[in-house]
């Protein structure tokens, strides 16, 4: 569970998670949990991406740019946002991020993070929380 204080804002629906390394996905599912319905996490895009066509779609998707696989996060990314446009879009790498071409709109995340790092990322994009 995160703290309170960070997590002042909700994602309606699921949140996609790509990340190669097992340990970094694990725990992008642990602190994006509560900021959705759940997360489904994956090792490379290829298999998000046909997550997504065949879901219709998430909340959320958070990506390492530098994955196995066919698609780098940027390029996928890229596809997120013309497929489904608004849908919020986070790219990580450890590398120069401005070496990398991002479309617009796509919030890009240095490595190392902290958790209040990825959660800011993701809550540029939403509405605050009220009560009522």
């Amino acid at each position: 569970m995160m703290n309170s204080s960070l997590n002042s804002f909700r994602l309606e629906g699921d949140i996609v998670v790509v990340e190669d390394d097992p340990l970094l996905r694990r725990l992008m599912g642990d602190i994006l949990a509560d900021l959705g319905d759940t997360c489904h996490s994956f090792q490379n895009c290829d298999d998000a991406l046909v997550y997504l066509l065949q879901s219709g779609g998430c909340a959320a998707v958070v990506a390492d740019h530098d994955v196995p696989g066919q698609l780098h996060g940027a390029e996928f990314l890229g596809m997120v946002a013309d497929k489904w446009p608004g849908t919020p879009t986070v790219l990580m790498s450890g590398f120069a991020l401005e070496d990398i071409p991002v479309k617009p709109g796509i919030v890009c995340l240095a490595k190392p993070w902290s958790a209040e790092s990825l959660i800011k990322a993701l809550g540029s994009f939403a509405a605050p929380v009220t009560d009522g």
